[in-house]
């Protein structure tokens, strides 16, 4: 019976994969590690399950969260709730698609705020914001034309949450152009882009890719 509802829950998990065209870029990405997004569009790879159902355990949070926010929304807390557009940039032939799903707008008063949630095994040792969850969201607050959001990490163990204000910063968004437009140029050309996460020093994005067999054996 184990492996019958296992396979349910693949089938159901699989469906909701993103697929991948050369030129279009996402913004949750472009932070990670370079050839392994590289990889993810010349070598696609079945997800493994266990990685599938970390993902939906994301999903759950953050399902909760927009339900804590909708349900404040209906008794009037809020004033307005958004968490269904898209946001796209697009220079010569390169996009930049964020969904919108990825966060969240709503507004209290006159003040729009912008929040973006992630989920986390734990938020006691959290004590700033990651660097890729940022270059989201600040990618997210220029096409919004908004000077700050906020980032709320929420534990899926027992949802005790944390919250950092953020503010925009041009800098950011014109790195995260330059990396979307580095690896666009990789993947139109079949050039392996540079071992980033390893040069780095970033051990733990090396530690759970799913490409490290490639990435030592295409080492350069």
């Amino acid at each position: 019976m184990k492996d019958f509802i296992d396979n349910l829950v693949k089938e159901f998990l699989g469906r909701r994969i993103r697929e991948r065209k050369e030129g279009v870029i996402f913004p949750s990405e472009i932070g990670y590690c370079l050839r392994r997004l590289y990889y993810l569009y010349k070598k696609p790879k079945e997800i493994s399950f266990e990685t599938l159902k970390l993902f939906e355990s994301g999903n759950i949070v953050h399902g909760w969260f927009v339900n804590v926010l909708y349900s404040s929304y209906q008794k009037d807390l809020i004033s307005s709730f958004d968490y269904e557009q898209k946001l796209e940039y697009s220079e010569n032939d390169l996009k930049i698609c964020g969904r919108f799903d990825d966060i969240i707008l709503i507004k209290v008063g006159e003040e729009k705020k912008l929040i973006e949630v992630k989920s986390a095994k734990g938020v006691d040792l959290i004590d700033k914001p990651k660097e890729h969850h940022y270059l989201q969201v600040n990618f997210y607050m220029k096409m919004l034309n908004m000077d700050k959001a906020y980032i709320v990490y929420i534990s899926r163990t027992n949802l005790d949450m944390k919250i950092f204000e953020v503010s925009y910063s041009e800098e950011k968004f014109r790195e995260l152009i330059k990396r979307a437009k580095f690896l666009n140029e990789h993947i139109k050309n079949n050039k392996l882009p540079f071992q980033e996460a390893r040069l780095n020093n970033s051990a733990w994005q090396c530690r759970w890719c799913e490409y490290k067999n490639e990435c030592d054996r295409d080492e350069s």
